[in-house]
C-alpha cells in the first residue's frame, strides 16, 4: 500500500477468522483494534478506502462497547475522528428497535446481544462495499 490508496489484498483484517464470533465483545475488540492499526497505516484520510475502514471501525467499536458512549469503553487513537452515519447516528440517539402492533412512537431498547446482532447485519454489508469475498475464512 502506497500513498494511502489500498486493493482488496492490503486489507488486513479480513477475512474475519473462522473462530470469529459476532456475539462475542472479545472478537469484536480484537477486530477494533486491527482495524484500527490498518487505519493507521494510510497517509491520506480523505480516500474512499479510508472512510470505508473508518466506518467498519466504528462498528466494531460499538459492538466491542455497546454503552458507548456512556459506561465504560475502550480508548481508541484520536486519529479516527468520531465520524460517519452510523457512529454519528449511535451517539445521538442509539439504536432502539420498534415494537411491533404499537404506537410508532414507542420503541423497546436493544440489549447488548440484540446490538451486536444487529451491528452484525450492518458490519457484513457494510464490509461488502469494498470486498467482495467471503467475510469469515474457512480455514
Amino acid at each position: 500500500m502506497s500513498g494511502g490508496e489500498s486493493d482488496d489484498a492490503s486489507i488486513t483484517f479480513l477475512p474475519l477468522p473462522s473462530t470469529f464470533d459476532h456475539m462475542d465483545p472479545d472478537h469484536w475488540a480484537r477486530l477494533s483494534g486491527t482495524i484500527q492499526s490498518w487505519l493507521l497505516t494510510f497517509t491520506d484520510a480523505v480516500t474512499p478506502e479510508w472512510t470505508w475502514g473508518r466506518d467498519a471501525f466504528w462498528y466494531a467499536f460499538v459492538a466491542a462497547n455497546p454503552d458507548f458512549p456512556n459506561g465504560k469503553w475502550a480508548f481508541w487513537d484520536p486519529r479516527i475522528p468520531l465520524e460517519g452515519q452510523f457512529i454519528e447516528e449511535w451517539v445521538e440517539c442509539g439504536i432502539n428497535l420498534p415494537v411491533e402492533d404499537a404506537d410508532e412512537e414507542l420503541t423497546t431498547p436493544l440489549t447488548h446481544s440484540d446490538t451486536r446482532d444487529l451491528i452484525w447485519g450492518e458490519f457484513s454489508r457494510h464490509i461488502a462495499l469494498f470486498y467482495p469475498y467471503r467475510l469469515i475464512s474457512t480455514t
